[in-house]
C-alpha cells in the first residue's frame, strides 16, 4: 500500500461530554488521492479541543490511523537513505 507523501499534524482528544458549546474552530480538512482506489480519506486537524464534538468518533478514528501510516512511511524512508 503506498501512501502519499502529504504531512499531517492529528490532534485528536476526547472529553467527556459536557454541554455541546458552539464554538467556532479552525477545522482543515485534506483530501489524500489513492491510485489505487477512489475513496479519499478525510484527515482533519484540530486546533480546539472542544471541536472534537463536531467530529464523528469513527472520522477521527480514521485520522489517527492515517497518520500512523505516514509516520511509519517516513521512517521507512528515513532508514534507506
Amino acid at each position: 500500500m503506498k501512501y502519499v507523501p502529504v504531512r499531517l499534524e492529528v490532534k485528536v482528544t476526547f472529553q467527556a461530554k459536557k454541554k455541546r458549546q458552539k464554538q467556532t474552530a479552525a477545522v482543515k480538512t485534506q483530501a489524500l488521492p489513492s491510485r489505487r482506489t477512489s475513496l479519499r480519506t478525510r484527515c482533519v486537524q484540530i486546533s480546539l479541543s472542544s471541536a472534537v464534538s463536531q467530529l464523528s468518533e469513527s472520522e477521527a478514528q480514521t485520522c489517527v490511523l492515517v497518520e500512523a501510516g505516514l509516520a511509519r512511511q517516513r521512517t521507512l524512508e528515513d532508514t534507506r537513505t
